[in-house]
């Protein structure tokens, strides 16, 4: 869904499908832990993009905002260090868009 920001026609408005998808856990997630779970989009081509994600365990404490050990996101207070990151590697599957004039787009 990182990707619907970014979508216009004929780049990623259907979200593509996955080329690649690299997840590295890095501490176990347990029952009950409150989590924070982000993404960011790296790059977005006209037909390949990169988006990587984490997931970060919080102490629901403080407000504010930072980042690094002890950031704060909106008024959670994040708790150590990340539980999971990963890569997600996307094809854009669109039709190509048609120009104002009928010619196809260059992507």
């Amino acid at each position: 869904m990182a990707l619907a920001a970014v979508a216009k026609p004929g780049v990623f408005q259907r979200l593509g499908v996955t080329r690649t998808l690299n997840v590295t856990y890095l501490k176990p997630v347990k029952e009950g832990m409150r989590v924070v779970v982000g993404n960011e989009v790296i790059s977005v081509g006209g037909r390949l993009a990169i988006v990587t994600g984490w997931i970060r365990e919080v102490d629901g404490a403080g407000e504010g905002e930072g980042e690094g050990e002890g950031a704060k996101i909106g008024a959670v207070r994040m708790k150590g260090g990340y539980l999971a990151m990963c890569e997600h590697g996307k094809v854009n599957t669109d039709p190509p868009s048609r120009g104002e004039k009928g010619e196809k787009s260059r992507l």
